[in-house]
């Protein structure tokens, strides 16, 4: 709604805010109360029409011991001649553009269904400062059309044009006290005098309630549902990234395995295996090799292979691992006195005799070295 500023009255600036084009005031206001969800509560036009719509928004407040619209006259006067006695110039100002003197004007003010003088003007602004509250007067203005009139004269010579057309508005005085106060009273005024008050419609405002009731369920079911999607969304992408995470290792497991299976075209060499207290005599077994001497050149196979036998991988080429059953291992332990357990498998039994084998050859060295000195 477009609000413009219109003409000063009483002090203060109406502005327009509704406009009908060329509708009814009837129809016009008819639907700005509905808007603002009011009704109009007449009063008597008695001359104290004004005073009567004051007294009855504190009655319908339930306001305790509230004002009737004698006093409200009383109390509006005696504001108006407080503020002429501290010399308030503007008060001042305002009684002296009248056509009454301060007399003339308090008399009139407080006389009971008077109105309609040139001093009333400034009574609904000096009510709103006299009881600390806001007052909004809404007035409405018929459409007018435009007409022929004199502009100016030129050499006494008149220079005619067209009025603006005005189209059926609603305009609004805001009446302000001299404190900022929460309370707003809020009046229409007819036919450009009679005052009624407006007070809020308890149908229109349960509909709007209501309206409003139904469009915050409707945001809110659909915020709802959105963060509902959105919830959905991010387990769809966990379940998502727990299948891909599952999917890789099976896929880890399965290039295992293909490796495991794959025939290598090197022999496995069998992990050595340990003992509790392995004991080996340093005896040599009947099937060693007989002595020879280091500095002996015999092409022999035992004298060309003695050396080799100190190392793990020599003993191991001279007893291989799927040669050598498992019998023939326990009998070589048994033959170097080494303990081992009955439940021991064929793997870390073969361990502890290329052990022995190694130890064995190791002191026959030993021992053929020191014969030799």
């Amino acid at each position: 709604m477009r609000v413009t500023k219109k003409r000063k009255r009483g002090g203060t600036m109406a502005v327009a805010v509704k406009t009908c084009e060329k509708r009814s005031v009837v129809s016009c206001t008819s639907e700005f109360l509905k808007e603002r969800g009011w009704k109009k509560i007449p009063v008597t036009a008695d001359g104290n029409c004004f005073f009567h719509s004051i007294a009855k928004y504190y009655e319908l407040s339930g306001v305790p011991n509230a004002p009737t619209h004698k006093e409200l006259r009383q109390r509006v006067a005696d504001f108006i001649e407080s503020k002429v006695e501290e010399g308030d110039p503007t008060t001042l100002a305002v009684i002296a553009g009248s056509s009454n003197n301060l007399e003339t004007a308090l008399y009139d003010i407080r006389k009971d269904k008077r109105w309609n003088v040139d001093i009333f003007e400034i009574v609904p602004p000096y009510m709103a400062r006299a009881l600390g509250v806001n007052i909004d007067i809404y007035d409405s203005r018929p459409h007018t059309n435009s007409v022929e009139i004199v502009v100016k004269k030129v050499n006494g010579i008149p220079q005619y044009g067209w009025s603006r057309e005005e189209p059926t508005k609603i305009e609004v005085n805001h009446l302000v006290p001299d404190v900022p106060s929460p309370i707003r009273i809020n009046l229409l005024r007819v036919n450009q005098g009679h005052y009624d008050l407006l007070w809020p419609d308890n149908q229109s405002y349960n509909n709007s309630k209501s309206n409003n009731n139904q469009e915050a369920n409707m945001k809110a079911a659909i915020a709802a549902s959105k963060y509902t999607s959105k919830v959905e969304s991010l387990k769809q992408q966990i379940r998502n990234a727990e299948l891909a995470k599952q999917n890789a290792e099976l896929a880890r497991q399965l290039k295992q395995l293909s490796i495991a299976n794959k025939p290598s075209s090197k022999k496995k060499k069998p992990t050595i295996g340990t003992f509790s207290s392995p004991k080996v005599s340093p005896k040599v077994s009947p099937k060693v090799s007989p002595k020879v001497s280091p500095h002996s050149q015999s092409s022999s196979p035992l004298s060309n292979n003695l050396i080799s036998l100190i190392s793990l991988e020599s003993i191991m080429e001279k007893y291989p691992f799927k040669k050598t059953t498992v019998k023939q291992i326990k009998e070589g332990l048994n033959a170097y006195k080494v303990q081992y357990r009955k439940t021991n498998t064929k793997e870390p039994l073969y361990g502890a005799f290329i052990l022995a084998v190694k130890q064995a050859a190791n002191e026959r060295l030993k021992g053929t070295l020191k014969q030799s000195k």
